[in-house]
């Protein structure tokens, strides 16, 4: 009989004077036995090599084989480089894990036609190849419903995290990725839908949640794309493109998304795109909060955020949106664009500053000739409602059923119940009917004479968009120096309705 005991496991532990006895033995390699199951199965026992040259496909795909489809259970990478080409995980419950790295290979979760409920998770391994390939990605998903990929490094693939196209709603969802590092890819996470995506009949995936991910500068394309999603959070990521002295040909948005539903995009850093930072067409419902957007559309001149419609939604009041509290500053064009057939977005407590500003640009089209705005709706819109943004050097254009309060621009204007018109006939007085700032593209030669009586106190803004626009100074409309003034390209003039006449207050110009 043992008379001592290990510490930790409390093996049988037998000194000289003690007998041998074959029941202690067995105890203890059942011991053994149960810890290394605890701890995961080892690639290694099953023949892997972790050398970096020998293939290990084989090995690791028995080693997760051998994991009870019952219960479930872990599979440990130790140290090494295991060269595979395509590992599979179609098990329930089955955990990879290690300081391993994956070369060359993919893994592949979920089965080729069935979907199943998987639970997996993919934690703590790095992937790596020596080049990016087209289609050579790391992690690729289809029908596989519920797991994680955390704390995980990514270097030179073409779409780190890959979501396979399937003709079935939400082949893929409620998965977790979070904690990751991505070095150097075309994407991070590429979400793929077939050919039936552009009709809208389904979505690709569901519930998914991209938190706490770090982005380094050698990311190529795109860090988010997705065609087809139903539920994704975006929050707490840090994204880097290349910097703009490099003169990257080929970065464009941080997030790009096209047709989905409950998009939520918070809180995160979005440096340098090359495009848009966030684009989003044919989205029902989403939020865009808390945001910090630095110098984005670098290559082309673009807005940071950009909101589009698309071509599926018949019934614009379906669609629901909310842009607050992002930071803006340097992009090329403009800050935040509402696109034609939009409706029910709330814009509201943004900072936007430094539109069109050139000193991150390097696309070939010039500058100068750009409309820039703070913040730009279309005409076709509806219920957009702009409150509380603040753009010190910029100004607003808004145009269809839209309403602004207390919206401050580069003039100190302090917008109250904005209504905007745009006006592109010529007509020499101009009807104010509760309306305050006026967008002006006249064809030909327009000479502003008067303004219809209003209450007093009142303002009116006029913005021209070419040179063909004049006031006439009178007793009724009283300019500065009671001289008459012709407004240059963009040229802004504001008026207050007091004592029956309106008086000039400021000008841009």
């Amino acid at each position: 009989m043992s008379s001592k005991k290990t510490s930790n496991l409390k093996m049988n532990y037998w000194v000289e004077t003690d007998n041998f006895s074959l029941r202690e033995i067995v105890e203890n390699f059942v011991k053994i036995d149960n810890e290394f199951g605890d701890r995961g199965i080892n690639v290694k026992w099953f023949g892997a090599k972790g050398d970096g040259i020998t293939d290990d496909t084989e090995a690791i795909n028995k080693a997760i084989s051998s994991v009870s489809p019952s219960k479930g259970g872990s599979v440990f990478f130790p140290f090494g480089y295991y060269k595979v080409t395509e590992i599979k995980l179609t098990s329930k419950d089955v955990h990879l894990f290690g300081n391993g790295t994956i070369l060359d290979g993919c893994i592949v979760v979920g089965d080729q036609k069935n979907v199943n409920d998987l639970d997996f998770r993919i934690e703590g391994l790095t992937f790596r190849r020596y080049s990016i390939s087209k289609n050579k990605n790391a992690i690729e998903l289809q029908n596989a419903r519920k797991g994680r990929i955390y704390n995980c490094t990514f270097f030179n693939y073409d779409k780190c995290i890959y979501v396979r196209p399937k003709p079935i709603e939400q082949h893929t969802s409620r998965v977790l990725i979070s904690n990751n590092v991505f070095h150097s890819a075309n994407y991070c996470l590429y979400i793929d839908s077939d050919n039936f995506f552009q009709s809208g009949r389904y979505y690709s995936i569901g519930d998914f949640q991209f938190i706490n991910n770090q982005a380094d500068s050698g990311i190529n394309y795109s860090h988010i794309y997705g065609k087809g999603v139903d539920g994704l959070i975006v929050k707490g990521n840090t994204f880097f493109f290349s910097s703009h002295t490099s003169k990257n040909q080929t970065k464009l948005n941080n997030i790009n998304i096209d047709f989905g539903n409950f998009v939520n995009i918070i809180g995160n850093n979005l440096f340098e795109a090359g495009t848009e930072a966030i684009i989003l067409k044919r989205i029902n419902n989403f939020l865009i909060s808390n945001n910090n957007i630095p110098w984005s559309g670098q290559r082309v001149p673009s807005p940071a955020i950009s909101i589009q419609k698309g071509d599926i939604f018949e019934k614009t009041n379906e669609m629901i949106g909310n842009i607050s509290n992002n930071t803006i500053q340097n992009p090329s064009m403009t800050g935040i664009h509402i696109g034609s057939g939009t409706a029910n977005i709330n814009i509201s407590c943004n900072i936007i500053t430094q539109v069109g500003q050139a000193d991150h640009y390097y696309g070939n089209n010039s500058l100068s000739s750009i409309k820039k705005y703070a913040i730009k709706v279309d005409e076709s819109s509806k219920n957009i409602y702009v409150n509380n943004n603040h753009a010190p050097n910029s100004i607003y254009s808004l145009e269809g059923d839209c309403t602004s309060t207390n919206n401050i621009d580069k003039n100190g204007l302090n917008t109250i119940n904005n209504v905007t018109k745009t006006i592109t006939d010529n007509p020499n007085f101009i009807e104010v009917d509760g309306l305050n700032q006026f967008n002006l593209y006249p064809t030909e030669t327009m000479e502003i004479k008067g303004f219809s009586d209003t209450f007093s106190g009142n303002e009116v803004t006029i913005i021209a968009f070419n040179n063909n626009v004049k006031i006439k100074n009178s007793s009724e409309l009283i300019l500065k120096n009671f001289t008459n003034t012709s407004l240059p390209k963009f040229g802004l003039i504001k008026f207050r309705f007091t004592t029956g006449k309106w008086f000039e207050v400021s000008r841009n110009y």
